[in-house]
């Protein structure tokens, strides 16, 4: 595959292998990855904006800009979402058919939804995938998790050595583990009522989706829970655990959430 790769690339390459090359290619070979070098060895500059520049909405967080061979980013994200939507925008890129309904000069424009674990786009579900793939280095990440037990705490230290956030890290870890377990994930029942926390979504591994459940339904949790007095803290203590019981085709199961909570969420890992 030439310097030029682009998303015109042959179609048998698949996406694991147009990451691996570009790995080589950049000689990443340990993390983190840099995804600036990444961009840079495609030839895209990346160009820091602010929304008015371009008259965008305000919940874009990156753009790709073929035709200039340029990649957009917000200027107000942080370190770790900056490397994730540069690395999505080169998946973009680099995917064969991601441009090809796009007008010549026409920016492909990325907000939080597109780039959220909950998108169910094909396409930017495979620049996601795409991303993880760069930023974890396919199996590098996995032969990292494989010398050690999951929990909170080495999932951070993975964080740290990827350079890639806490939650992004226990995503990768869980989805592609080979033990039972699986992340949930709470949010406030509404941006005013900050009261209860009511299920969003579970990240499962395949054993755990086939022995549990991979998705629930109706499932509050109050304002004296474990997991609420995580959200109101703030601080990222994993220290705490919920309760969490529910039943399975008609058959109860009870099971401990290790907890850890950001300004948006709290996430319960479950190590059965």
């Amino acid at each position: 595959m030439s310097r030029t790769v682009k998303a015109e690339a042959e179609a048998d390459f698949t996406s694991e292998d147009i990451v691996r090359f570009l790995l080589e290619e950049t000689s990443t070979f340990d993390p983190p990855t840099n995804a600036e070098k990444i961009a840079r060895y495609l030839q895209l500059e990346i160009r820091g904006f602010f929304h008015q520049e371009y008259n965008l909405d305000p919940k874009i967080r990156a753009y790709l800009w073929p035709a200039r061979r340029e990649i957009g980013i917000a200027r107000m994200l942080s370190q770790h979402r900056k490397k994730f939507s540069i690395l999505h925008e080169v998946g973009h890129f680099v995917i064969p058919g991601h441009l090809n309904n796009l007008a010549q000069d026409e920016k492909l424009l990325d907000d939080d939804r597109s780039l959220s674990d909950n998108s169910v786009v094909k396409m930017e579900m495979d620049a996601n995938r795409f991303a993880a793939n760069c930023m974890f280095q396919l199996d590098r990440f996995q032969a990292d998790v494989d010398k050690v037990e999951l929990s909170w705490r080495k999932i951070s230290r993975l964080a740290g050595r990827y350079d890639a956030s806490i939650i992004a890290t226990a995503r990768r870890w869980v989805e592609d583990s080979l033990a039972t377990c699986a992340l949930v994930v709470f949010v406030p029942i509404t941006l005013g009522d900050k009261k209860r926390l009511r299920y969003s979504y579970t990240i499962a591994s395949e054993s755990f989706r086939s022995r549990y459940f991979a998705r629930l339904t109706g499932l509050t949790l109050p304002e004296g829970s474990t997991a609420f007095r995580a959200f109101r803290d703030t601080s990222g203590d994993a220290g705490l655990v919920q309760r969490l019981s529910v039943d399975i085709d008609d058959r109860p199961y009870d099971f401990d959430m290790m907890l850890f909570s950001t300004l948006y969420n709290v996430y319960g890992l479950i190590v059965p």
